[in-house]
């Protein structure tokens, strides 16, 4: 009887066993066990353990973002975005002082004046529309005569070499043009393949005659071409076409125009506040050569020798002398105690033995 029982137990324990397993497995014809698929998580999906993060770890990367962040707000408040800085600069309002006009649109403003004893002391304005701008006009700031024009067709190792190469040049990703028919120019070239000594490109130089700034220079650099007819002696009133805009004088860089200004004693003057421009973009100041600062500090204390006369108490004085029938550099430089050099190098004479009657000649002597 007990025999019986427990073989019935036994029985009934098997089938249980036997029914649970059918819930996890399966059996195949041949009676082996065969894991039912998706019921076993795969390797893949058990993941790594879980880190455990320390609170002095947790610190640490929190402070880490923090700082990241500060720094990113930092630069974004030190190098404002062009746009910004742009409508900042230009607004609705803007308006060149009287006797003034600007010399190209302000829709696309560069650098700026950088101050005294920085490298870059003048004004970028770039170049707007099809092909940045190469061949738009270029106008002039003010009432001036033009004393000096500057072309890579008149003095190629200090103007730079023309590029009249067939096809474009590509500047800041866009892709210009490297020749251009413009009307009443005919075909122009806005590049030049060297920068040359001045690296100015076409450039012209013009002497304010009346105003605020008479007696200043004003200088055009970059131009890809001088307006036809234009010649040394002209006088231009604000707002007359110059040239165009161009890239010359430069290897990298989208076309733009560079203008400064140099007061009668050859200190340069921000363009801005004249052209209705109160700020321009930021940008840092690359120093003039010390050597170079301290030789010129030298020299204004009265100490060394500039124009050919050495400067005894520091006194200067600049002449503007009207060459008359018969003049000759080197009679003037006698005339005046300076040197034929000087005289070249203060009028950018291109020509020394061009000179005209009427004709203006910047002198400095030292009293």
């Amino acid at each position: 009887m007990r025999l019986v029982v427990s073989l019935s137990v036994a029985l009934c324990l098997g089938l249980a066993v036997q029914v649970s397993l059918g819930s996890a497995e399966e059996l195949n014809p041949d009676g082996a066990v065969v894991v039912a698929q998706g019921d076993v998580p795969a390797a893949d999906e058990l993941g790594d353990t879980p880190k455990t993060t320390t609170k002095k770890e947790t610190k640490k990367t929190k402070k880490k973002a923090k700082t990241k962040k500060a720094k990113k707000k930092a630069k974004a408040k030190k190098k404002p975005k062009h746009d910004e800085v742009r409508k900042k600069v230009v607004g609705e309002e803007v308006k060149p002082k009287d006797g003034f006009a600007a010399p190209y649109s302000y829709d696309n403003l560069g650098r700026g004046f950088d101050g005294a004893d920085c490298t870059h002391q003048g004004l970028d304005i770039g170049g707007v529309g099809e092909s940045a701008g190469v061949g738009t006009p270029v106008h002039a700031i003010v009432k001036a005569e033009v004393i000096f024009i500057g072309t890579p067709e008149t003095n190629p190792k200090k103007f730079g070499k023309r590029d009249k190469r067939k096809g474009t040049e590509t500047r800041s990703g866009v892709k210009v043009p490297r020749r251009l028919e413009v009307e009443g120019y005919g075909e122009v070239y806005p590049f030049t393949t060297s920068n040359g000594s001045s690296r100015t490109g076409v450039f012209i130089k013009t002497r304010v005659l009346e105003g605020e700034l008479a007696e200043h220079s004003v200088r055009y650099m970059h131009l890809s071409a001088v307006r036809p007819g234009l010649a040394v002696g002209d006088i231009v009133e604000p707002g007359d076409e110059l040239g165009l805009m161009g890239a010359t004088g430069f290897e990298d860089n989208l076309p733009h125009l560079h203008i400064d200004i140099e007061d009668p004693d050859e200190l340069r003057v921000d363009p801005a506040p004249f052209l209705g421009l109160q700020e321009v973009r930021p940008s840092s100041c690359t120093p003039i050569n010390k050597k170079k600062k301290a030789k010129e500090r030298k020299l204004k204390k009265g100490k060394g020798k500039k124009g050919g006369k050495t400067k005894k108490d520091g006194s200067r004085k600049t002449i503007r002398y009207t060459v008359e029938k018969g003049d000759t550099l080197n009679s003037i430089a006698q005339e005046f105690g300076v040197t034929k050099a000087d005289l070249i190098r203060r009028n950018d004479l291109a020509d020394p033995d061009s000179l005209k009657a009427g004709q203006k000649v910047k002198i400095v002597v030292y009293e």
